[in-house]
């Protein structure tokens, strides 16, 4: 009760400018689908296991954004590849989430601090793919 708390902002301005694109791309071409976009989500709420061990191993990870279906499935994780992102076992970190993904059939994108326009054609074509399947 005693301890004193500030305000800290949930992404750093890099991830913000994404963010923003990413809000536009959806508004844009995928709103009257249903899918939302969410930012620094932990693992351990959009997955689940009954491995115990297993679960406390992507329980504590986050995400950068996720796309969530009109159910509220997720169907797309992004992962932005800012220079703060190569701290101390970010290899590791991103094997684990990856492989995660693979396995429930999330798609992983990954996003260099340098990304352009090809970056966003390469989402679309994720999100039109999710669309095809019926995942929407």
């Amino acid at each position: 009760m005693n301890a004193d708390f500030q305000k800290a902002p949930l992404m750093n301005k890099c991830e913000y400018k994404l963010y923003i694109r990413l809000i536009k791309l959806l508004n844009e071409q995928y709103y009257n689908k249903g899918l939302r976009l969410f930012s620094q989500v932990s693992m351990g709420e959009f997955l689940k296991s009954k491995d115990s061990e297993a679960f406390k191993l992507i329980n504590s990870k986050r995400v950068d954004f996720l796309i969530i279906n009109n159910i509220g499935l997720p169907v797309v994780v992004i992962e932005y590849q800012g220079n703060g992102h190569f701290d101390n076992n970010f290899i590791e970190r991103d094997a684990i989430k990856r492989e995660v993904c693979r396995k429930v059939g999330i798609e992983f994108i990954e996003i260099k601090p340098e990304y352009d326009e090809l970056e966003f054609d390469f989402i679309a074509r994720a999100l039109n793919s999710v669309i095809s399947k019926n995942v929407v």
